[in-house]
């Protein structure tokens, strides 16, 4: 065989043996091991600097990032928006969500989350935060998920009783303000399993 020829077949190894390599590593870049115990942070906008727990990042919609199996009260904030912190709990295995839309301080950030790139992303984690605090307030306030209630002369149904504490009651519409009437609706929430001596009623 020619000199020129084993050059020729070096340098074309080379080649493939570099490509292959370069291969190798976009495959790696592109598809970063699967995260199986940290936090999704579905978040609105993005680029939110996220601090605590040994932590100091910034992270975007839908990114999952490792932590360690424990309890954290993490930090969000970002230009043109106001700080915010969030608690998040993480078990061995499992890969906890949380959810955050940052309110705006400024005009700027105002504008940012009219972006349509926001829309969807903001009914998620609003849709979220709508369940989470229903399931709060069935959990604190177990009547709420039994009424309303409904009669031929009076209608019970929750309400706030004290805005500035966020403390829930009863409010029971009447037709007459008669004590027949109000009995009738007491008797009506003992049969539903509410006792009306541990709640706070109002009539209306």
């Amino acid at each position: 065989m020619e000199p020129y020829q084993k050059k020729l077949i070096l340098i074309v190894g080379i080649f493939f043996g570099l490509i292959a390599v370069v291969s190798i590593i976009i495959a790696i870049v592109s598809n970063p091991p699967e995260v199986k115990t940290g936090v999704r942070f579905v978040v609105a906008p993005d680029e939110i600097v996220v601090t605590g727990g040994e932590k100091d990042l910034k992270v975007i919609y839908d990114q999952v990032v490792t932590f360690k199996p424990g309890e954290y009260t993490l930090t969000l904030k970002r230009d043109n928006f106001k700080e915010t912190t969030k608690k998040v709990t993480v078990k061995e295995g499992e890969v906890s969500q949380l959810y955050a839309l940052l309110e705006a301080s400024n005009e700027a950030g105002e504008k940012t989350l009219k972006e349509e790139i926001y829309r969807s992303r903001i009914e998620r984690i609003s849709g979220f935060n709508v369940t989470e605090g229903g399931a709060e307030l069935s959990k604190k306030y177990p009547f709420i998920d039994k009424l309303p209630l409904t009669g031929k002369f009076y209608y019970a149904f929750p309400c706030i009783i004290n805005a500035q504490e966020k403390e829930y009651g009863i409010c029971i519409k009447l037709a007459l303000q008669e004590e027949f009437y109000k009995n009738q609706a007491l008797d009506a929430l003992r049969a539903a399993g509410i006792d009306p001596t541990t709640v706070v009623i109002e009539y209306r």
